[in-house]
């Protein structure tokens, strides 16, 4: 898919192999033209902006419109243009929309709001002044994934309720621009600075050891503050861990060793792992 200049005022869907026939082809009639900094959205639907606020949900491939609603008026940036819309679509029926830092959830098929406005200021995602935020679809249904540009914190916020779910959100690393969620809720992609792409791990609950010599560490991937070791009175080889019932593992036994459990107070914010 892909929209030709400003001056036609027209998208199209067109084929990418083969002939790279035009499928499809509607005009706009809007009194201010698309962006074209303004990104699309599209998964079964495509979501498209004019007039500042005017979105247009279309079906695929022959972009019969389905809804049209209007967002909330974005702030105006350098040379009084108006900051680009955010959107994107959480499944083939729902959409979210940023506005400066006002985030709406909605209906994609009929134009709905399906809950009440979310300011991201008020969730105190971060301490800086004029913050730059990236939103993102989750996996899960009814989340989106925020990233704070320069910030390694990946926070996860339920639409439906305006709440940051704590217990989902991730550290990634230094120099964060954005993140994105896959489909597969065991990763996801990072850009960085540099325009760097990196794919990470997000095994919640997953748990490693670490053996050598005469001890054991048993860590967890969320929960970096967690640490249970075990101190044999000598050295010792170690090839593998099982689970017990409750699913936690079980070590091998030894008279002499003396279990020590440590906790730092580093909170229950889960870490990612990166994936080379």
């Amino acid at each position: 898919m892909r929209r030709t200049t400003v001056l036609d005022r027209r998208l199209r869907v067109s084929e990418t192999e083969g002939r790279q026939r035009t499928l499809a082809e509607v005009g706009s009639e809007a009194r201010t033209p698309p962006d074209a900094r303004q990104e699309l959205a599209v998964d079964t639907l495509v979501a498209d902006v004019s007039d500042r606020n005017r979105i247009t949900v279309r079906t695929l491939p022959s972009l019969r419109r389905v809804a049209e609603f209007t967002t909330a008026e974005p702030p105006t940036v350098l040379e009084g243009k108006p900051q680009p819309l955010q959107l994107g679509f959480l499944d083939d029926d729902q959409l979210f929309t940023v506005s400066g830092t006002l985030v709406e959830y909605w209906d994609a098929r009929d134009g709905r709001a399906l809950s009440q406005p979310i300011d991201l200021k008020s969730l105190r995602l971060t301490t800086k002044d004029r913050p730059t935020y990236f939103l993102r679809s989750d996996p899960r249904p009814g989340y989106v994934a925020v990233t704070v540009d320069g910030e390694s914190e990946m926070h996860t916020i339920d639409l439906r309720t305006g709440k940051e779910n704590e217990a989902l959100g991730v550290r990634l690393g230094d120099g964060l621009i954005a993140a994105f969620p896959l489909q597969d809720p065991r990763y996801v992609a990072a850009l960085t600075t540099g325009g760097m792409v990196e794919l990470w791990s997000l095994q919640l609950d997953s748990g490693f050891f670490l053996a050598n010599g005469s001890s054991v560490h048993f860590l967890k991937a969320d929960d970096p503050g967690y640490r249970q070791t075990y101190q044999f009175a000598q050295d010792r080889g170690f090839l593998a861990a099982t689970r017990d019932d409750e699913g936690h593992p079980r070590r091998a036994r030894d008279e002499a060793a003396r279990p020590r459990r440590h906790r730092t107070p580093q909170g229950r914010r889960g870490t990612a792992r990166r994936r080379d």
